[in-house]
C-alpha cells in the first residue's frame, strides 16, 4: 500500500512539474509572436495570458521545492515535493549549485506571486532587481529538476523515459505555438 501511494505521489510530482515546463516553453514561444497582427488585435487578451502563463510556471517550479509538510492552525499539511524522495543531504548533493536559485524562486512565489507582501508590491522593480534571477535561472532549474527526477524514476515505478516524455512535450509545445505566431 505505502509503495502504491509513493508511486502516485511521484507521478503527481512529475506531473506538476510537467505543467509548469510546458507552461514555460509556452509562454516562451508565444512572446515570439507580439509583433504580430494577431497579438496587437488582441493585446489585453494575450497580455494576460502570458502573464498568466509566467506566474503559473513560477508557481509550480517553487512547489516541487517547498518542505515535506508544514503546520498550519496545530494541523500538519504533507507537500508533494521532491524533498518527499531526497533526503536533506541528497538534495543538497543533487542541487548543489542550484540551492541560490531554488530560494530566489521560493523567494519570488511567497513575496509576489503567492501572497503580496506590501513592500514587494510597492517596490515590485527593486524587489527583482535585488533577487537577482537570472534570465535562464527558470529553465536552469526545470532541466536540473528533470534531470535529478529522471536519476530515480524507476524506483517509483515509472518506467517511461523521463527525459524523453519532457523532450516531446517541449517540441509539442513549439509546434503548436508557432500557429499563433
Amino acid at each position: 500500500m505505502e509503495m502504491r501511494k509513493n508511486r502516485k505521489n511521484f507521478e503527481i510530482l512529475v506531473e506538476n512539474l510537467l505543467l509548469g515546463y510546458e507552461l514555460f516553453h509556452l509562454n516562451k514561444n508565444l512572446h515570439k509572436g507580439i509583433k504580430s497582427a494577431y497579438y496587437h488585435k488582441f493585446k489585453g487578451v494575450w497580455g494576460n495570458v502570458l502573464v498568466s502563463m509566467e506566474v503559473r510556471y513560477w508557481l509550480e517550479l517553487a512547489t516541487i521545492f517547498d518542505k515535506e509538510s508544514y503546520i498550519r492552525h496545530g494541523r500538519t499539511y504533507k507537500n508533494i515535493s521532491i524533498h518527499r524522495f531526497l533526503d536533506s543531504r541528497s538534495f543538497k548533493q543533487k542541487f548543489k549549485g542550484y540551492i541560490r536559485i531554488i530560494e530566489k524562486v521560493k523567494k519570488l512565489r511567497n513575496k509576489a506571486i503567492g501572497h503580496k507582501d506590501q513592500e514587494t508590491t510597492r517596490n515590485f522593480s527593486k524587489f527583482l532587481r535585488k533577487l537577482g534571477l537570472k534570465e535562464n535561472d527558470d529553465l536552469l532549474l526545470f532541466e536540473k529538476t528533470i534531470d535529478v527526477l529522471s536519476e530515480f524514476s524507476d524506483n517509483h515505478g515509472l518506467i517511461e523515459n523521463l527525459k524523453s516524455r519532457f523532450e516531446k512535450s517541449r517540441l509539442r509545445i513549439e509546434s503548436e505555438a508557432n500557429l499563433f505566431t
